[in-house]
């Protein structure tokens, strides 16, 4: 009977500090990134994912004329009481996002505990507007031109992928959202850069949601 007592006892203080270390136990806290977020629906998602309980990391291009609402944003942002950390680059620009990845990492470091990228939004809306055939090569799409837009609104959702996943800053329930649109398999005049841009991403996409 004695002997019984004991191993009870044992039993449940081994059980008294499985339930401790349980309830220390604290979750990752949970980061959304947007890159293109300044307006539209990129401001959009970060203020309803801040209401949703998310810090938010703000990726934009914007000069100086449109800080008003980009500190307008971030200001709503922390009035949900959450962190907003904004990144004003060329989101296209290899440097400028390792640079900017860093910045986030070490802000992690500094205040300390465990975190990861719940939600990554891609919402970059910058490409060229010019029909593929016009009367005069000013007015029709160039490489350049084509490049530049299938890169920065399509191929871009890549790289910032490729460097959280190296970087371990995704998790397990982590999700990827891209903006798409009717363009992707319709034709609307003077949109075909855009419209190869929007297809290219949707392709992207399906290929991360496998290899994930």
């Amino acid at each position: 009977v004695i002997g019984h007592c004991c191993s009870t006892h044992s039993r449940a203080s081994r059980l008294s500090g499985e339930t401790r270390t349980m309830a220390e136990t604290v979750s990752p806290t949970p980061w959304g990134l947007i890159v293109g977020s300044s307006s539209g629906f990129g401001a959009a998602a970060s203020l309803e994912l801040a209401r949703a309980g998310l810090h938010i990391f703000c990726v934009h291009f914007d000069r100086r004329s449109n800080m008003p609402q980009v500190e307008s944003v971030m200001a709503r942002i922390r009035e949900n009481g959450r962190e907003a950390l904004f990144f004003n680059i060329n989101a296209a620009d290899p440097g400028k996002r390792t640079d900017a990845l860093n910045q986030m990492q070490e802000y992690w470091k500094k205040i300390g505990g465990e975190h990861f990228v719940k939600v990554v939004m891609h919402s970059v809306a910058f490409g060229s507007l010019k029909p593929y055939l016009a009367e005069s090569n000013d007015e029709e799409l160039t490489q350049q031109q084509m490049d530049m837009t299938v890169d920065v609104m399509g191929n871009n959702l890549v790289y910032w992928v490729q460097d959280l996943f190296r970087r371990k800053m995704l998790g397990s329930g982590s999700r990827i959202y891209a903006m798409t649109s009717a363009g992707g398999h319709s034709v609307i005049p003077s949109y075909g850069a855009v419209s190869a841009a929007k297809a290219v991403m949707e392709s992207h996409i399906r290929q991360l949601a496998y290899e994930l």
